[in-house]
């Protein structure tokens, strides 16, 4: 079983607008709209590379409602807590003429006491009736096999910054592996709770760390972010230049094999948007991982995701044929 969950859900438009004028008449020439949220977009992503799905999370309101249905009418099962506050929306204006690219993010409404208790019980209770009926899940010889609970995005108000950690372990005692993208201190809260997987880009992990993001490279970060929170795998992306990742698998009764690599991308053309690009990687990543992949053809499989995201209007949607012909120009050093 996939598991994502999405505490700030959105409903995403994408506009390109050629020429944006700042304070002056702007006319669209192409808009997508998609259930958005960085949880909703692994979900996403995963659905059309053939995985079976479910999306947790908070919506409300008609947004939410919108959200609800576009997920569902992609395949993807939900398993959302209503809130009493409507969803957000974010908007993404791509000016291609310039190469330019404004985002307007909404803040997250806050969340109630109550409603962050249902959400706790609803994850458990689709976590334990899938541990309930599990048999043989994971891969012999995989230690990164299995069912996974996907954490990714940021938190709204009324949710505390230990809310991941606390998933994390409540992950571990059902049987399932965590993933974690976030950023602040509810990535270094959540590294303190030793997730299986963490995935998040050079800028998250220096802030997380401490260091100067201009004088560590992506390797470096990757391997402190190992060290710090005794991980498996700690991926961290640096855009179009690729992704580094450290891991320490380990595996009962014989010697943990250590990964250390750079995974570069191919160019991919014509780039139309890049946001939700890290999205596709983690959805990529994490749905090779469960079904028993090596690291290093899932990592590459994470990358022509990212990749073929940037062909795309809208947030972490691609195509999966992009993503078969992206991979073989995938380079791993």
């Amino acid at each position: 079983m996939l598991l994502t969950v999405s505490v700030n859900s959105s409903l995403d438009t994408a506009y390109i607008v050629p020429g944006l004028i700042v304070d002056g008449i702007n006319r669209v020439k192409e808009k997508a709209t998609v259930p958005g949220g960085k949880g909703n977009n692994v979900a996403r992503v995963l659905r059309e590379l053939g995985y079976h799905v479910v999306a947790s999370g908070f919506a409300g309101g008609s947004r939410g409602a919108t959200i609800h249905r576009g997920l569902e009418e992609l395949g993807v099962v939900t398993e959302f807590v209503w809130t009493a506050e409507e969803s957000r929306t974010c908007l993404a204006l791509i000016d291609p003429v310039a190469d330019a690219l404004t985002q307007v993010l909404e803040p997250g409404a806050p969340i109630a006491s109550g409603e962050l208790l249902r959400l706790k019980q609803k994850l458990g209770g689709v976590m334990g009736e899938y541990a309930a009926g599990a048999v043989g899940t994971g891969v012999p010889d995989a230690p990164l096999s299995g069912p996974y609970l996907l954490l990714a995005g940021s938190l709204p108000p009324g949710v505390p910054s230990g809310f991941y950690a606390e998933l994390i372990h409540a992950a571990r005692s059902y049987g399932f592996n965590a993933a974690l993208d976030a950023s602040g201190e509810a990535l270094r809260l959540g590294l303190k709770a030793r997730p299986a997987v963490i995935k998040v880009n050079v800028s998250e992990a220096a802030e997380a760390l401490g260091m100067n993001e201009r004088r560590a490279d992506a390797l470096t970060l990757a391997e402190s972010l190992r060290a710090a929170s005794g991980c498996q795998l700690a991926v961290v992306t640096a855009g179009r230049e690729g992704a580094a990742a450290v891991g320490r698998l380990e595996q009962a009764g014989v010697d943990p094999t250590i990964i250390s690599c750079f995974v570069k991308p191919p160019a991919a053309s014509p780039v139309v948007s890049t946001v939700g690009s890290g999205d596709a990687f983690l959805g990529g990543l994490v749905g090779e991982l469960s079904t028993g992949r090596d690291v290093i053809e899932a990592l590459k499989t994470a990358t022509a995701c990212g990749a073929a995201n940037a062909l795309t209007l809208t947030a972490a949607t691609i195509r999966k044929a992009d993503a078969a012909h992206l991979r073989e120009g995938v380079k791993v050093a």
